[in-house]
């Protein structure tokens, strides 16, 4: 073997591994940010907020998180979820109670 392919085969081989630490290293690359969908299935919503399925069936018949229904599936938006373990309900028509107690006594007053 010459020395000059000797001194060929070591270069290929340092640049090789020049590359490989280049492209795996995050401060060259950065890391792509995660996808994060904006809908998610009822299991997807509680595996994010760590649930179990039935409490998000729940809030879901309750009407404090709000669904987009294609057929028989519930789609949740992420937000409305974010919103809903934030404490309040994702839902803008939900009242409190005092609300509709006021609202009741109104109505029966007229009558």
């Amino acid at each position: 073997m010459s020395f000059e392919r000797l001194i060929e085969d070591t270069l290929r081989r340092v640049i090789r591994e020049e590359l490989a630490v280049a492209l795996t290293s995050s401060e060259l690359a950065p890391a792509a940010p995660a996808l994060q969908p904006a809908y998610l299935t009822i299991s997807e919503a509680a595996h994010v907020a760590a649930l179990h399925d039935n409490t998000i069936r729940k809030w879901i018949k309750d009407g404090s998180l709000r669904t987009q229904k294609a057929g028989r599936v519930h789609r949740i938006k992420r937000d409305d979820l974010e919103a809903r373990l934030a404490g309040g309900s994702s839902c803008k028509h939900t009242s409190g109670k005092s609300d509709i107690d006021a609202r009741a006594a109104a109505i029966l007053a007229k009558l």
